[in-house]
């Protein structure tokens, strides 16, 4: 498994943490990275995506609320919600992610940490809000319904 892959999978993990415990401080969530061994080529890029979720969840809930017909962000899993969450900010932040790329990883990590289910639904949501994006003339400033 790649860096970039074990990166975004601590990330979810650490964003799964924040959501369980409704604590968004980054600050106080940084202890887990040595509590949990996610330290040499991992962490960098995993802490840009941790920190990116953290101070862009308001921007990329509004988007994740408006690409999932049918489902509120309280009906998805949790886990769901984190894969979706560090995917969202890699396609709307990150543009030397490719489009593609963002979303089969999350695919992938849906795969190993989500229900049977998870994989399409992921795939789903991560696509509708990869058009959207697409459709934003500037994606660092996201246009929120």
């Amino acid at each position: 498994m790649g860096v970039r892959r074990q990166a975004r999978e601590a990330a979810v993990q650490l964003v799964y943490m924040c959501d369980f415990l409704n604590r968004w401080d980054i600050e106080e969530v940084l202890f887990a990275f040595t509590h949990f061994g996610i330290n040499g080529a991992v962490r960098p890029y995993s802490e840009v995506l941790l920190r990116g979720v953290v101070e862009s969840l308001p921007k990329l809930d509004s988007c994740i609320t408006r690409s999932s017909e049918h489902w509120s962000l309280g009906r998805m899993s949790r886990v769901d919600r984190a894969i979706i969450r560090v995917a969202a900010f890699e396609l709307a932040f990150l543009p030397d992610v490719p489009k593609n790329v963002a979303i089969n990883e999350a695919i992938e990590i849906a795969k190993r940490f989500g229900s049977d289910e998870s994989p399409n639904f992921v795939n789903g949501v991560l696509d509708r809000l990869a058009s959207i994006i697409q459709a934003t003339d500037d994606s660092q400033n996201l246009k929120i319904a």
